[in-house]
């Protein structure tokens, strides 16, 4: 039921409502987030205690609802009102956070030129320009193109697009051009039209690199499961697996050397590292390497997340480590000479070494490993070296050493072990 005056015009549909009632913040608040024009907007907004009323429940304000859904002109209408643009909510977000959270490029450039700072932080140490939970550090420019209302600001989405069109998905881009000629047709000139040519092949090659990258379809890569290794992968896989790289990038930002870095300068260090991340990876990756949300990362956790592997690489390099020891626990041969034999033992040992290479052919491969299995023993002297000493195989054979000193013994069987006894 709607009241009038006397001279038949209708009143406020709030007049008899205290402004500072609950009542009253509700009705203004629904009204701009359902986006009522700015002269509807202009019949509850009078002064600024108005433009300034608080929810009393998560302490938003008219410019926080305005900044999420993207109403340029009640931000407009606020702040010739006497808004204050910069307040912020329970949650330590200002109008910048959740602009920038819902990709809200025009309301992010007007507050952004009205002085809101980039680098305020929310109250778990997110700065504005990365979104109220940090995952809006590589932002897509496609809505900004999606909701412009004049020539500049096509233009201006259009070489926003021509910076980033890694970000952009080619059909949701023609898609969006096909719906904006619709609504708005005289805005798409010759030199627009040309423009957006330019935007479509950078777009199509950047996705031709990137399926070419991946060795994977479109379809592929959509239904791709995002879990925290995959994004450590990612990570890795972009910097060439160059850890130390990785890790350099985040120690820059550690200006009091202390081992740690905070929440903001974690988004620093990720956004240096131009990895092309989607905002679930991002919030994956955050809360991996923070799982307890305090707001404070050591290097240590950090690299040793980013050291982790899949289980196939794990596999790998087991097996390549078992290669390894069993090339390397094999005993060098052992070389016995005979009493009449007046040689000495490293003579004796390189005259084998070049008569095997003489005789290992294709044909003897299998006698050749049949006699080096049994020449790999072990030694064990039983008496001081100085005489024909008896040397006991693990076999049970015994034969007896020609005269030699230690250091002959040393060089011609290293690695062997030797221990004097006494009778």
């Amino acid at each position: 039921m709607s009241v009038h005056n006397d001279d038949g015009s209708s009143l406020h549909p709030l007049a008899f409502v205290s402004p500072n009632s609950k009542a009253y913040v509700t009705e203004l608040h629904s009204r701009i987030q359902f986006q009522h024009d700015a002269k509807d907007l202009a019949t509850f907004i009078i002064n600024p205690s108005m433009a300034n009323l608080r929810n009393s429940s998560n302490g938003e304000r008219p410019i926080h609802i305005a900044a999420r859904v993207g109403h340029l002109s009640a931000l407009r209408l606020l702040y010739r009102r006497g808004a204050n643009l910069n307040a912020t909510c329970f949650m330590g977000n200002t109008a910048l956070h959740l602009s920038i959270s819902n990709n809200n490029y025009w309301c992010s450039r007007f507050l952004i030129r009205r002085g809101v700072s980039k680098e305020c932080l929310n109250n778990i140490g997110i700065p504005a320009w990365a979104g109220a939970d940090g995952t809006c550090l590589f932002p897509s420019y496609l809505k900004a193109l999606q909701t412009a209302t004049t020539n500049k600001m096509v233009a201006v989405a259009l070489e926003l697009l021509l910076k980033t069109p890694d970000r952009v998905n080619l059909d949701e881009y023609l898609q969006t051009i096909e719906n904006h000629k619709i609504h708005f047709p005289h805005l798409w000139r010759k030199k627009t039209k040309k423009q957006s040519r330019r935007v479509k092949k950078l777009i199509k090659r950047c996705t031709m690199i990137e399926k070419r990258r991946l060795n994977l379809d479109k379809a592929q890569i959509d239904k791709d499961e995002i879990t925290a290794e995959s994004v450590f992968e990612k990570i890795r896989n972009s910097m060439n697996d160059k850890l130390e790289k990785i890790i350099h990038v985040f120690r820059r930002f550690d200006t009091d050397n202390s081992g740690e870095i905070d929440r903001k300068e974690l988004l620093y260090g990720l956004r240096d590292l131009n990895v092309r991340l989607n905002g679930e990876q991002i919030k994956l990756f955050i809360e991996t390497i923070d799982p307890n949300n305090d707001g404070s990362i050591a290097f240590f956790e950090l690299k040793q997340a980013l050291k982790k592997k899949s289980k196939d690489d794990e596999d790998k390099e087991g097996k390549n480590k078992k290669r390894k020891k069993s090339s390397y626990e094999k005993l060098p041969p052992i070389i016995v000479t005979n009493n009449n034999d007046k040689t000495s033992p490293l003579s004796s040992a390189t005259k084998k070494k070049k008569h095997s290479k003489k005789k290992n052919s294709p044909k003897n491969n299998n006698k050749a490993s049949d006699r080096k299995q049994h020449q790999y023993r072990t030694v064990i002297l039983h008496e001081d070296i100085g005489g024909p000493v008896p040397i006991k195989f693990d076999d049970g054979a015994e034969k007896t050493s020609p005269y030699f000193d230690d250091d002959a013994w040393n060089n011609t069987l290293p690695g062997i072990g030797i221990k004097s006894t006494t009778p």
